[in-house]
């Protein structure tokens, strides 16, 4: 029988004991998620908003949304979340969702006439109504 050399059996020995090692306690699981998808309107109108990002508040998951104002957050953790949507011709509105299953929402954002001075933005809404939203969970 051949020897490993010292070295090798000194990392040997440690692979082994951290492969053996319990978890600890504080380690963290996987989150169970979910989906959450919708489309994103100026207020009071069917005009869908493009480039709006729809971001989870303290998760790091974002996304744009496309030409058609849709969106999809294929992987976001089941429980309660705040689902934010920033647009800078538009207010910020923030939604908060609690759920287990995948989420469907449509949002609509009120225009900000004070953006009317940031390219891009002139003309795009009136006034400033309310923020509305609707949301199916499945």
């Amino acid at each position: 029988m051949t020897r490993w050399p010292l070295p090798m059996r000194f990392l040997l020995v440690i692979a082994v004991l951290i492969a053996a090692a319990p978890p600890r306690a504080g380690a963290a699981r996987p989150k169970a998620t979910r989906g959450i998808s919708g489309q994103v309107l100026q207020v009071g109108g069917v005009t869908p908003i493009a480039s709006v990002q729809v971001l989870i508040r303290g998760e790091g998951i974002g996304v744009s949304t496309n030409t058609d104002g849709r969106f999809v957050l294929p992987e976001v953790p089941s429980g309660a979340v705040e689902v934010v949507f920033l647009h800078p011709c538009y207010f910020p509105v923030h939604v908060a969702l609690q759920a287990t299953g995948d989420a469907v929402v449509a949002i609509g954002l009120p225009y900000d006439e004070s953006s009317r001075q940031r390219a891009g933005c002139g003309g795009l809404g009136a006034r400033r109504p309310e923020a509305r939203g609707t949301t199916e969970q499945k």
